[in-house]
């Protein structure tokens, strides 16, 4: 039984001006997320994999179209609110995995809850997820002498920490041998069987079994190539 639709981005587009001619990227898109679905979204580079992201993130702002949270429409002029769920409903994890390098795997996955003042430092999330991860004998350990595989699960650790109901990974998996990039994509399952909604965009369709979902991204608009 398809569960309740929680995320819907309806009539999307969304273009980027280069000098004087505008570049459409995203064109009437529609797309529903599910409580637990693991979407893949496959295309060309340029297609606009990333803006799409950037736009479930509340990182960007389409042009036209509506993006809907539990039914709720965004209002962007409203800047008190979308900051509130900018923090709290999505977190990226991303190609580069982007830590600090000279601090700690512990300081690393606290950093973000700096910005949410109800959440402590030592909140035992930490510690559930340094053993989820499989990062408690590296917790001390700075992140620069870490692994590649090691390196994006503190990043998944840092995302999962600010309690998001939707991860976005963009290309997550792109900077790591075949066995890593396993490992993660496993991680990404325990995920969603936890109820997690896990959106990755990726050029590798190694991953895609890994997924319930594919979705190619083609002249602007997604098309559905599986649903399981």
């Amino acid at each position: 039984m398809t569960k309740p639709a929680w995320i819907s981005l309806q009539h999307i587009e969304k273009s980027f001006l280069d000098g004087s001619k505008n570049y459409p990227v995203l064109k009437k898109l529609n797309l529903t997320i599910h409580e637990g679905d693991f979407l893949a979204i496959t295309g060309p580079s340029g297609s606009g994999k990333s803006t799409l992201l950037n736009i479930l993130g509340l990182l960007d702002t389409p042009d036209h179209g509506q993006v809907l949270f539990n039914e709720q429409v965004v209002e962007y002029t409203d800047e008190v609110t979308v900051l509130q769920w900018r923090k709290e409903m999505a977190a990226m994890v991303f190609q580069q995995f982007h830590l600090l390098p000279y601090r700690s795997v512990y300081d690393n996955i606290t950093f973000g809850l700096r910005y949410l003042n109800s959440r402590s430092l030592d909140a035992p999330e930490v510690e559930e997820l340094l053993e989820l991860l499989d990062l408690e004998h590296v917790q001390d350990k700075a992140a620069r002498l870490l692994s590649g595989g090691e390196m994006q699960r503190v990043s998944i650790a840092r995302a999962l920490i600010r309690g998001p109901k939707l991860i976005l990974a963009d290309e997550p998996t792109g900077n790591l041998d075949s066995q890593n990039a396993s490992e993660i994509m496993q991680i990404f399952q325990l995920l969603q069987s936890r109820g997690y909604s896990i959106v990755l965009s990726t050029h590798n369709p190694q991953l895609l079994p890994y997924c319930n979902r594919h979705l190619a991204l083609e002249d602007g608009a997604l098309n559905e190539i599986s649903y399981a």
